[in-house]
């Protein structure tokens, strides 16, 4: 398995993830509210300027949500997890 592939399978696991601790109504995607959870359990332990502040998060919710429908998908936070694993 190469490098790429193995960093799919575990992006892929970790939207999973995701998923299952914060899609709370079921609804395959993640709305505003759940995406507002996520970012701060996620980031509440990080030091500035990673953590997690309530001023940007509109702005990182439309970079996340790619076709602007108004939710989260799996595939869009998917490219948002891979963007951030890039820029490292």
């Amino acid at each position: 398995m190469t490098e790429e592939v193995e960093r799919d399978r575990i992006i892929n696991q970790l939207v999973d993830k995701i998923w299952k601790d914060f899609d709370t109504d079921n609804s395959g995607m993640l709305d505003k509210p759940e995406t507002r959870r996520f970012l701060m359990v996620i980031l509440k332990d990080l030091p500035p300027p990673n953590n997690y502040a309530e001023e940007k998060f509109e702005q990182t919710y439309e970079a996340i949500d790619k076709n602007g429908d108004g939710f989260i998908e799996k595939f869009e936070m998917n490219l948002f997890i891979k963007s951030l694993v890039h820029s490292e």
